[in-house]
């Protein structure tokens, strides 16, 4: 069997999953098929995977409605935010006001009591300055033309304390435009969707170091998808990327353990790979407490994870390769220098990669994350994120690039190459509050306590 990565086949996992699978709602029967698949593939390589049940809110939307009775325009196309407040069966009405922004004087006492259009306020951004005026309802209007409304992700009421949450709608920016030249003034909102706590999964699955079995790197990516969509950029295509390395990898072996994973419920804050790393800060705590340990001498199970490679968003046709560096400066140039060599540009950024990465750098560990970026991320959480995205020529040209990037850093170095440290910028998000906050949440969403120093 070839040890080359092989377009056709990652291609071949994409459609399984997107396709023959489908939609991977957390929690649900199709989350839990597409982890038995990733098993199948996994053990079919001779490894030994192992899945993992954790605790996650299984959300469900029950009816979105938004109808605009003043002028009579009738029902809008919309999705809701999974975890906004329910409407009574009837919906809620009220006046129309549209706001450009969150900050004042875009918002303030004005729209007490109102239904806000919120315009030029990215998907997923901080609403709880709008909150504390007691709007209505929101609706939030998609950032680019031509994109379908967006599912997105559910939203945390912990995570905006001091605030209530109301019931949040998304709408294309085409539909918001002709209400807004319509004058509309007055309309219903329903939003009506059940929560209910349920189980959702991860498999992992380890080619164990035959020089260094006890240093491990992770190379992980999310198996769920946002509510109705097909995912497969946003993650069919990580995940059938994952499955290929370690069907590689577990032919040629490697030095160092590699960690092959596919995690449950990143769309609801990266329950699957917060469930894992909290199990080894928990591990990791109660170790180093123990009289018996030595410090700068024992290492924890945590303290041997050397680096995390996390791969959410990949394959599309057209486009351009992006890594963000949750790390020292040196893991991007490593990444710049391969580019150079390999023939393959990446875009390396610091700033925040929102994805499985964070829960590994907020414990210490470094990360990478390898993404695809561009106009076809516009679709992503739409009915759109199909596979006719999907190029199997692209996913043959990231995949083998990342064999070369895990061969020589920790399949074959005789020395890891980087140093495990987070940089100052990223330990200081680590500590805002508002970022505590939204840990605490996530963590008592998966029914883990914090563990605070």
């Amino acid at each position: 069997m070839s040890q080359l990565f092989d377009g056709k086949r990652a291609y071949d996992h994409i459609v399984e999953l997107a396709v023959n699978i489908g939609p991977r709602l957390c929690g649900t029967t199709s989350e839990k098929a597409a982890v038995d698949y990733v098993y199948d593939c996994f053990k079919s390589y001779g490894l030994k995977p192992a899945i993992q049940a954790f605790t996650m809110a299984n959300d469900q939307v029950l009816e979105s409605k938004l109808e605009i009775v003043e002028p009579a325009l009738g029902v809008i196309p919309c999705m809701q935010q999974l975890g906004s407040k329910n409407t009574p069966p009837e919906g809620v009405t009220g006046d129309l006001v549209f706001v450009e922004g969150t900050s004042e004087p875009q918002v303030g006492p004005h729209i007490k009591g109102k239904i806000v259009v919120l315009v030029g306020s990215p998907v997923g951004s901080d609403r709880r300055n709008v909150l504390k005026y007691n709007p209505l309802a929101i609706v939030s209007v998609g950032s680019t033309i031509g994109s379908e409304p967006n599912t997105f992700h559910l939203v945390l009421k912990e995570s905006l304390y001091p605030y209530e949450s109301v019931p949040v709608l998304f709408i294309t920016y085409e539909d918001a435009l002709r209400m807004f030249n319509s004058r509309a003034r007055k309309a219903t909102v329903t939003v009506r969707s059940t929560h209910e706590m349920g189980h959702s999964h991860y498999v992992t699955a380890d080619v164990t170091g035959s020089e260094f079995p006890e240093q491990i790197v992770v190379i992980g990516g999310h198996i769920d998808s946002v509510p109705l969509e097909p995912g497969a950029t946003d993650n069919a295509a990580g995940v059938a990327t994952i499955v290929e390395l370690a069907r590689i990898f577990a032919q040629k072996g490697s030095k160092r353990t590699l960690r092959f994973a596919a995690w449950g419920s990143e769309e609801q804050s990266g329950g699957g790979a917060m469930t894992y790393v909290h199990r080894l800060q928990k591990q990791d705590k109660d170790q180093k407490a123990d009289k018996e340990f030595i410090k700068g001498i024992d290492k924890t199970e945590l303290d041997n994870h050397l680096m995390y490679i996390n791969l959410d968003v990949l394959g599309m046709s057209l486009g351009h390769n992006g890594c963000h560096v949750d790390g020292l400066e040196e893991m991007g140039n490593y990444v710049k220098a391969l580019s150079c060599e390999l023939g393959v540009p990446h875009e390396v950024r610091t700033d925040i990669y929102g994805s499985d990465n964070i829960s590994f750098f907020s414990a210490g560990v470094p990360a990478l994350s390898f993404a695809r970026l561009g106009t076809a991320t516009q679709h992503m959480h739409t009915l759109r994120d199909t596979i006719d995205l999907i190029s199997v020529e692209q996913l043959e040209i990231i995949g083998r690039y990342l064999d070369v990037f895990i061969s020589r850093t920790a399949a074959e170095g005789c020395l890891f190459p980087f140093k495990r440290q987070i940089p100052d910028d990223k330990m200081a998000m680590i500590k805002d509050r508002s970022f505590g906050l939204h840990m605490r949440a996530a963590l008592k969403m998966i029914g883990a306590e914090p563990l605070d120093e």
